[in-house]
């Protein structure tokens, strides 16, 4: 059980890159509500997270971020800096409502995990057995598990130069899949079926066809049956439109010149199953642990999921990524950058939420930062500065 307080105010500068800010600022950082959890973690661990979030902020220019650690028995600790919009200003909140990007595909994984589990599809079976309407590369060669673990070798195409343009553009346009997809399919593979490892978001849109394939439903009702509802995980969704009331923060990217460019408008359906999901702090804490647990699917295929490819510091399973440990994931979709990761045997959760995206995975970096902090004895001596 949390409790709120009022913070004592003081006007502040911000200066982004080509952006002045008249802003709210609260001490000892700038930021809006947040809640105040009864058990704290120790004050000089507080005080050693702080200067890592703001050394990021600082670092990548992040208008606005949101922090947590939960580790039961030791303590909590929820920090909200900076702003949810820049025009007019408004700081950020701890319920303001994120699109979380890439945090998408474990929601989409689990999905397809549980039709493995129910024998309506299997890990080994062929991208070209489920018929999809159009032709893939190698779809003879790709299976299931290779586009869930990211080894099919099909070109990211949210890279695509014309695609972030277009998008960009026209924040509007509603893309269909197979449109996502034949823009991969034009830049041929990176390898062969099997042959490497490279995150690319086609591998989920695929694996959002073939749940819609499979079940004759909606990849974002299937989500929404499947493991939404069961865990309770409210205002979190698969959106068709793009979300701009007050409860949702903005997003930023950075223009070539240095200013900030909102980016809110831009349509979900260009990153659809792979990274189209709106969600929260609070939900996404609960998510955390059910998600690296296994919770929705059956232990033998958890454990199918937990074989990883890749070294000790960043190892990838089928939709989830495991780092000195923790599990999870990290996101970054145009305007928002996201990193939820949760360690077993300590029950304990890391989440970080920015509403700017730069190709950086500043949120990943953070978390990393804030998880050597708690938890050091995960990580090797010598990355513990």
């Amino acid at each position: 059980m949390r409790k709120s307080v009022s913070s004592d105010v003081v006007f502040c500068r911000f200066l982004f890159p080509g952006i002045f800010i008249l802003a709210v600022c609260l001490i000892p950082s700038c930021g809006g509500w947040e809640p105040v959890p009864e058990k704290q973690l120790p004050r000089a661990m507080q005080k050693k997270l702080q200067i890592a979030l703001d050394g990021i902020v600082a670092k990548y220019s992040i208008p606005g971020v949101i922090a947590g650690v939960w580790y039961p028995d030791v303590g909590e600790w929820i920090k909200v800096a900076g702003v949810s919009n820049t025009n007019p200003q408004m700081l950020m909140n701890a319920t303001n409502r994120f699109r979380i990007g890439g945090l998408t595909k474990p929601f989409t994984a689990t999905v397809v995990l549980q039709l493995v589990d129910e024998g309506k599809i299997t890990l080994d079976q062929t991208l070209k057995s489920f018929r999809l309407g159009f032709v893939v590369p190698g779809e003879d060669m790709i299976t299931v598990r290779q586009l869930l673990n990211h080894t099919s070798g099909l070109f990211n195409y949210a890279d695509d130069e014309e695609f972030i343009q277009s998008s960009l553009n026209d924040p509007a346009r509603k893309w269909t899949p197979a449109e996502l997809v034949r823009i991969a399919v034009d830049h041929g593979p990176y390898f062969q079926p099997g042959g490497g490892f490279r995150l690319s978001d086609t591998n989920y849109v695929l694996l959002g066809l073939i749940v819609q394939k499979v079940t004759k439903r909606t990849i974002g009702y299937e989500i929404d049956r499947r493991v939404v509802m069961p865990l309770k995980l409210k205002y979190t969704f698969f959106p068709s439109t793009p979300i701009t009331t007050a409860h949702y923060s903005r997003g930023y990217i950075e223009a070539d010149d240095g200013t900030l460019v909102d980016v809110t408008a831009l349509d979900p359906s260009g990153a659809w199953a792979a990274g189209g999901m709106v969600s929260y702090l609070n939900v996404l804490e609960l998510w955390a642990p059910a998600f690296a647990t296994g919770e929705l699917i059956t232990a033998e295929t958890f454990a199918k999921q937990t074989s990883f490819n890749g070294q000790s510091d960043f190892q990838y399973g089928l939709g989830i990524m495991r780092i000195w440990g923790f599990l999870g994931h990290d996101g970054e979709v145009d305007g928002y950058n996201t990193a939820m990761f949760h360690l077993p045997e300590k029950k304990a959760t890391i989440i970080v939420l920015m509403n700017k995206s730069s190709g950086t995975s500043a949120a990943l970096e953070l978390f990393q930062a804030m998880a050597k902090i708690v938890f050091p004895e995960q990580f090797p001596a010598e990355e513990i500065q």
